[in-house]
């Protein structure tokens, strides 16, 4: 056996005494592959665990889709809400405890339609003690903070994520994919991201009280997907959007100046926490990224340095699978110098061959 493909459970993949690690004592050369999707899922949740403000904004998110979802009269009441502020009638998504990256559209529907909520449930409050207790919760900065916050960091996640859920997925593009997300993160932590320098601006005091007051069309798709974008771009050109289409300038802040700085603490703890998870869980994307140069197409792409390609990464393989499959190093790098022209030769047929066909069929047609 040379590789395994098994699920993240701990009995699997456990360093010590999970199953893969149980087959390397026989096969020490074995490659166990957990899905690439539902790690970078499980970084994302790990991270997240060591800090309580935001294991405690998944419950509450959670919370705001449990208690609208649970009755339809209180959807209505909702929708009827976001229609009159005109926002968006959208439903609050549920939050899976095992696909953490299930909170990035939760997020964006919390963000997009955060006036209504806020709205819906100051009434529901006074008849009902949950929708009290989740009042209290999201009119806090702290709550509104921490959604700007997830608005810039968990795209990253999502985007790749969706990389690692094509069906041809190149395994040894894996290294390169995580190591821009981590680079892409790092730059998030050391600047801004769209979403929270908007926040400073939203935020107005004056008599002491915090409000929040952002433009109307925060809540419109299309703007929400441009700062998205302009994140995952490279933090180019962002411009704050003016308040000529009206803005919400009723909704009071709680806990503003004794939470204020507690957001950048969280972001570049969270951050980092995630790049240190992502590292870890693929920890084995070194040795996948030498198989590259055995894929055909790569072959071809690099085919003015044929001579040379590949032959770093073919070392790493052997020294991998020596004790185990390959008896004879030297006549394997042969086998793969014939290899690489093979591949160049039938690509150059490929070519040829529709044009032959073409000419072929055109003969006969005549």
């Amino acid at each position: 056996m040379i590789g395994i493909s098994t699920d993240g459970a701990i009995v699997m993949t456990g360093k010590k005494n999970g199953l893969v690690a149980k087959l390397r004592e026989y096969s020490p050369g074995l490659i166990g592959i957990h899905c690439a999707a539902h790690r970078c899922a499980l970084a994302a949740s790990q991270a997240a665990t060591s800090i309580p403000v935001l294991k405690e904004y998944s419950r509450t998110v959670s919370s705001v889709f449990a208690y609208f979802s649970n009755s339809a009269l209180r959807t209505n009441r909702l929708r009827y809400i976001q229609e009159a502020m005109d926002i968006p009638q959208l439903k609050y998504a549920e939050v899976h405890a095992v696909r953490w990256l299930s909170l990035d559209r939760a997020v964006q529907v919390i963000y997009r339609t955060y006036p209504a909520l806020v709205e819906a449930l100051a009434i529901e409050a006074e008849g009902h003690p949950v929708a009290r207790g989740l009042y209290a919760e999201v009119e806090q900065f702290k709550f509104i903070a921490i959604t700007h916050l997830l608005m810039d960091i968990l795209p990253f996640l999502s985007k790749l994520s969706k990389v690692f859920q094509t069906e041809n997925l190149d395994f040894s593009s894996i290294s390169c994919n995580v190591d821009s997300l981590c680079d892409a993160l790092q730059d998030l932590k050391e600047n801004e991201g769209s979403f929270v320098s908007k926040l400073k601006e939203f935020i107005v005091v004056a008599d002491g009280k915090a409000k929040y007051a952002r433009p109307v069309e925060e809540s419109t798709f299309c703007n929400v997907k441009k700062n998205v974008n302009e994140n995952l771009d490279g933090f180019e050109g962002f411009r704050l959007c003016d308040n000529e289409h009206g803005a919400f300038s009723d909704i009071n802040v709680k806990y503003y100046s004794n939470q204020r700085d507690q957001i950048y603490k969280i972001s570049a703890e969270y951050i980092t926490n995630i790049i240190n998870n992502l590292q870890d869980r693929f920890s084995d994307k070194s040795i996948l990224v030498c198989f590259g140069p055995l894929l055909p197409l790569n072959i071809v792409q690099n085919k003015m340095n044929l001579g040379v390609y590949g032959s770093l990464e073919l070392n790493r393989l052997i020294e991998n699978y020596k004790n185990n499959f390959i008896l004879n190093p030297d006549e394997c790098k042969s086998e793969f110098m014939i290899y690489k022209r093979l591949v160049i030769q039938l690509s150059a047929f490929k070519n040829v061959l529709p044009i032959l066909l073409k000419t072929i069929f055109s003969y006969f047609r005549i």
